[in-house]
Formats: structure tokens, sequence, C-alpha cells
């Protein structure tokens, strides 16, 4: 069963929406590399919740530019 969700950047079923092309206005990060790694909070909404209990899986790819 496919379950459609939206990645946002921020928390909320009115956060800021992830998208496919990185900015520094859009979906970019900015920051400075430490030599250690950092984490990215990435938050899910789903538009219903009209799906069964169960465990559902998916795998999400990014791209990182430097």
């Amino acid at each position: 069963m496919k379950v459609p969700y939206q990645l946002r950047r921020t928390a909320g079923p009115s956060g800021a929406i992830w998208g496919n092309v990185a900015n520094a206005t859009g979906n970019g990060i900015t920051g400075s590399g430490t030599g250690t790694s950092t984490s990215q909070a990435v938050y899910v909404t789903v538009p219903s919740t009209d799906f069964m209990p169960d465990q559902y899986t998916d795998t999400v790819t990014i791209t990182i530019n430097y």
C-alpha cells in the first residue's frame, strides 16, 4: 500500500516543504564544515489518516553539493 506524504523542513502541516532544487533561499542549508557529522531534521506530513495501522517504510535519497 502506498501512503502519500510530504517532506517538510519545519514541523506541522503548514511547515516549509522540502523541494528538489538546492539554493540558499529555498532548499539550501548554509554553514561551515567542522569535520564531524551533523544532523538535519526532516518532518513528514500525511494528508489523510485513513490508513490501517501498520509498519510502512520508504527510502529518501538526498544530494549534497559543496
